[in-house]
């Protein structure tokens, strides 16, 4: 595989929403010689009793067969995507977490790491992806692990409240933060980490 990241000034980011449910995609590359596209996706699925789960992965599209296939974990696109083709990557789905929560708007969302025990290495990423709910106005709580997977409560702050789209009134915690609510773990000190759906794009510079 040969990955061309094709991220720039003109890179549209599309919001898309069905009821609760939300995603934001972005195209963030491209395969010449197996003539594919790469995809980011981050949305919002709703979970059994009604709760929203964050979710990010890759997707990569044939352009000839129309084969999409999913990737999860980072560990996945490690063959395919390399170097600073990753970093662009990232900050790509973190601009489209931020989009996604401008537009859906959610009051609670739950969000689990793919793999379980990840590497610190990988955590950079949900720690990231944590600073953007921050400051989009949410509190982050981290509960104990599941089977060695990572899980996150996060919760608008109706208290503080937001003072405009994407910047928070709260304080960003030191640690990584949370208020310890019941079963928190915080022993680390930095994880405080579609059908017929109607369509927006949106043009961002990356």
């Amino acid at each position: 595989m040969a990955f061309v990241c094709t991220l720039d000034g003109n890179t549209r980011f599309e919001f898309m929403q069905d009821g609760p449910s939300a995603v934001v995609i972005v195209r963030v590359g491209c395969d010449h010689e197996e003539g594919a596209n790469w995809f980011v996706h981050v949305g919002l699925d709703v979970m059994a009793g009604g709760d929203l789960e964050y979710f990010f992965r890759l997707w990569r599209v044939d352009a000839f067969s129309g084969r999409e296939t999913a990737y999860n974990s980072g560990r996945e696109t490690a063959h395919a995507i390399h170097g600073d083709d990753r970093t662009e990557v990232l900050k790509a789905a973190l601009m489209a977490t931020r989009l996604l929560l401008e537009h859906a708007q959610p009051d609670r969302v739950y969000r689990v790491t793919y793999d379980a025990s990840p590497p610190d290495s990988a955590l950079e990423k949900h720690h990231a992806i944590s600073d953007v709910f921050y400051s989009c106005g949410y509190r982050v709580f981290r509960y104990d692990e599941f089977h060695g997977q990572r899980m996150w409560w996060m919760e608008r702050d109706t208290v503080a409240g937001v003072d405009q789209r994407g910047e928070s009134c709260l304080d960003r915690a030191v640690d990584g933060g949370c208020d310890e609510p019941r079963d928190a773990d915080t022993r680390d000190g930095r994880d405080g980490g579609t059908g017929s759906a109607a369509s927006e794009p949106l043009a961002v510079e990356s």
